[in-house]
């Protein structure tokens, strides 16, 4: 429930303030986190699932990267 929300925010937060700290390197900000790469870009498809032009963007890099 709202607790769960809470903890979800919490790691998109996290998430955001490491890849800001790495300035969006992927790789680095999967390791300093100490998750696998592919974990982060499925974390950053799901936050990105909304149709924007900067979340297409995004997603259009994830999936780069990805192959």
């Amino acid at each position: 429930g709202d607790r769960q929300k809470r903890l979800a925010h919490l790691g998109q937060q996290l998430v955001r303030r490491v890849l800001d700290e790495t300035n969006g390197n992927r790789k680095e900000a999967a390791r300093r986190m100490n998750i696998c790469y592919k974990a982060l870009l499925n974390k950053l498809k799901r936050w990105t699932s909304t149709s924007t032009p900067q979340n297409d963007l995004e997603e259009a890099m994830v999936k780069a990267e990805a192959a």
